[in-house]
């Protein structure tokens, strides 16, 4: 998945200095970590790349085809954009136009794991339409060297 910038790896069998053969069972491996809401009547699929090569050509490959100074932007028209939540549902699958999402008490709308640089993305544009006995709506992100802050909060009308 192009788009995960969260990943898990590991190796399986002696790692190390031995070189190993096409018969041996030592393994290395990476995945990404994508959370998904996976309705019964969906049908989920990604793709992936395997870069064969040198390490030089390798790193060559990623470096021409990362996407640059890519932004956050979602715009829900034809499917959650990995998007999931906590206590709250939403109208299902597939995705018609805008989510609709049912919210309890406590309920949160959480956004795939991304990075960018914030001074480069330094307005937050949120375009909602809430039906909510609330009177609050908080937004927090994550950075690099603390947990979880809270960016803004304000008020329903």
């Amino acid at each position: 998945m192009p788009e995960s910038q969260s990943f898990c790896g590991g190796y399986y069998g002696k790692f190390g200095g031995a070189k190993g053969g096409e018969k041996d069972s030592a393994t290395a491996y990476i995945a990404p970590l994508q959370q998904e809401i996976l309705d019964h009547n969906i049908s989920y699929d990604y793709d992936y790349v395997l870069i064969v090569g040198s390490l030089q050509q390798i790193r060559g490959y990623v470096y021409d085809h990362a996407q640059k100074n890519k932004n956050p932007s979602y715009n829900f028209t034809n499917d959650r954009q990995h998007w999931v939540y906590v206590n709250a549902t939403d109208a299902g699958w597939p995705v018609k136009g805008h989510l609709s999402v049912n919210l309890s008490q406590d309920a949160a709308l959480i956004s795939p794991n991304e990075v960018w640089d914030a001074e480069k993305a330094p307005v937050l544009k949120v375009d909602a339409a809430i039906k909510s006995t609330g009177k609050k709506a908080k937004v927090y992100w994550k950075n690099f060297k603390k947990s979880f802050q809270k960016l803004i909060a304000w008020n329903l009308t």
